[in-house]
């Protein structure tokens, strides 16, 4: 079992995933190491929702992805 921390689907990540289309680009990086056990567990810090638009401020503490991430 692997523990992860926090998630953070909104804000910068979110306008990656979106620029690049690929809503596993987050976890490009660390995919190999987390597909090797049988769970990982982690606290995704955020909404993911299509109806809640994300918030102007890029300083916002109120986090809001695509729900395609889910994918």
């Amino acid at each position: 079992v692997a523990f992860v921390g926090d998630i953070v689907p909104g804000r910068n990540v979110g306008k990656k995933m979106v620029q690049f289309n690929d809503y596993t680009r987050p976890f490009h990086k660390v995919a190999a190491e987390l597909s090797g056990y049988d769970a990982t567990i982690a606290n995704l810090e955020g909404n993911l929702s299509s109806r809640i638009q994300p918030p102007a401020d890029a300083h916002t503490f109120s986090f809001v992805a695509d729900p395609a991430m889910v994918d």
